[in-house]
């Protein structure tokens, strides 16, 4: 029996293939060692930034997909690829594919008026909503505003989807149709999908994405992660000498469409791929070519000035239009929230993508863009000059520093404040309400008393002005509670807050005012 041999062609270009392979290999090693050095060095040079996840992807694989630094500082715990980290408004990338998904599947129109829809139809000022179109509600130009809708969403939880139907009918205003980017559109849409469809769009990521590419470390659900076990990485602000400070951490109840993921570097050198492939991963296609174009392609323009990295020019469903360095075409969305910063961008015809994801607020940003920035230029083969990022890295420390001396600054004036209560602890202590941000409750302990305004709590601190207090619910953003006494029956009526005013009530009264 006569064995055939390849003929020399043959040979010569299987030893080709090979040859580049082997090539192509080495050299994306070498681009992944030489970030991977770089990070390190940034991650030692800014301890205040606890941990770092990172995935670059390049040519329809990962190069590098790794977890630096520490998610829980206390406990030393490791930051790994698998950690997870609060990801705020690059949710939004999320929920737009999940929009043109749901179109593409006939569910949606995304042209069609919020009107065709439950609960905007039934709503008594449907004229507010009949000529706005979901596309607008995504690409930040619907005009509308809701300010209860967004900020109970995003920092108390407190919004049931009747609230939430309540305040739509109650408190939404109509402005001039431009771009101004918002979190409203994606809390209405998240709203519409429950009432029309009877679907959440928690369950809805997980059913249309984050099951078919095996993103095992990314959830809506807080409940979820802490269930499984999952590594999350705690939340930090970097503003004082003694360290990173860890701040209050999500709940599901403030979980919402506009900025609910937490996602890991692993599953974002996933989502990377399925993006610049154009919705497939592998030789598996996950999701119609179609669907992946309408949600990059810009929708609308916009005039901004050059960012961090990047230099945006227009916007889609969930996704920023921009350049790297006035020349590489680059999709890519931020988030940011109390102790985190993301970073999610790729240059569809380069095929490359980065992630980056941090778990410090004031700083992680930059951190994050010098990073990236690095990284691209090295992934084009631009050979970054050593002594500009020294420069970069050098200011940032310098932000930090002047960051801590302002801070120490503020408590320092803070601290001469006296209290200047006319009445016991005790009296200011109860449940308030308004119908639009719903209840605050003070407690007294240990001769302090504490504020709780839906899934926050701070201690009360002293305000210069009488019968009135402070309290940081949110870092830096202090609240100013202001009590009207009846001094008659040597009680406390009601708060004044924000131009807001809350009545003590008992919870069976506001449970007879909604009904």
């Amino acid at each position: 029996m006569k064995i055939k041999l390849p003929n020399y062609s043959t040979i010569s270009l299987i030893l080709t293939f090979f040859v580049i392979c082997s090539v192509a290999y080495s050299q994306e090693k070498a681009y992944a060692e030489k970030i991977d050095d770089f990070i390190e060095k940034v991650n030692e040079m800014f301890p205040d930034v606890p941990a770092l996840g990172v995935a670059i992807v390049k040519n329809d694989k990962p190069i590098l997909v790794e977890g630096y630094g520490y998610a829980d500082l206390k406990n030393k715990k490791e930051a790994d690829k698998n950690t997870s980290f609060y990801i705020a408004s690059t949710t939004k990338s999320f929920i737009g594919i999940l929009a043109t998904l749901l179109e593409h599947e006939g569910l949606l129109d995304l042209s069609a008026p919020l009107t065709n829809y439950k609960p905007f139809k039934t709503l008594s000022n449907k004229e507010v909503f009949e000529k706005t179109t979901i596309a607008e509600l995504l690409n930040h130009t619907s005009g509308l505003t809701n300010n209860f809708i967004t900020f109970r969403n995003s920092y108390l939880g407190n919004l049931s989807q009747k609230d939430a139907i309540m305040l739509l009918d109650n408190a939404t205003q109509i402005g001039e149709k431009k771009f101004e980017y918002s979190n409203i559109g994606y809390n209405l849409l998240s709203i519409l999908l429950k009432e029309e469809f009877g679907k959440d769009w928690r369950n809805l990521l997980d059913e249309k994405l984050f099951v078919p590419l095996q993103m095992n470390h990314t959830s809506a659900y807080i409940s979820k992660a802490i269930k499984e076990k999952w590594m999350l990485a705690k939340p930090y602000i970097a503003q004082e000498e003694k360290g990173p400070k860890e701040y209050s951490h999500k709940t599901d109840n403030t979980m919402h469409a506009a900025g609910g993921l937490i996602s890991s570097a692993s599953d974002a050198a996933k989502w990377l791929l399925y993006n610049i492939n154009q919705g497939s991963v592998g030789e598996k296609q996950i999701s119609a070519s179609q669907v992946l174009e309408k949600a990059h392609k810009p929708s609308v323009k916009y005039i901004k000035e050059k960012g961090q990295i990047f230099q945006g020019y227009s916007y889609g469903m969930g996704w920023h239009n921009g350049t790297f360095k006035d020349k590489n075409k680059v999709i890519y969305h931020f988030g940011g929230y109390n102790g985190f910063q993301s970073h999610i961008s790729f240059m569809p015809e380069e095929k490359i993508g980065i992630a980056i994801f941090t778990n410090e607020e004031h700083f992680g940003d930059n951190v994050g863009s010098i990073i990236a920035s690095y990284a691209y230029e090295v992934l084009l083969d631009e050979n970054p000059n050593e002594e500009i990022y020294e420069q970069k890295l050098d200011h940032l420390d310098g932000f930090q520093l002047k960051l801590v001396e302002n801070f120490s600054k503020n408590k320092e004036k803070e601290s001469h404040f006296e209290w200047r209560l006319t009445k016991s602890l005790q009296a200011f202590t109860g449940k308030f309400y308004n119908k639009y941000m719903g209840i605050i409750r003070i407690r007294k302990k240990d001769d302090a008393l504490y504020i709780r305004f839906g899934e926050l709590e701070a201690k009360a601190k002293a305000s210069p002005e009488i019968n009135s207090m402070r309290v940081e619910l949110i870092p830096n953003r202090p609240m100013t509670l202001s009590f009207k006494v009846d001094d008659t029956h040597h009680t406390i009526k009601e708060i004044n807050s924000g131009g807001l005013t809350f009545k003590r009530i008992e919870i069976k009264e506001i449970q007879s005012q909604k009904n």
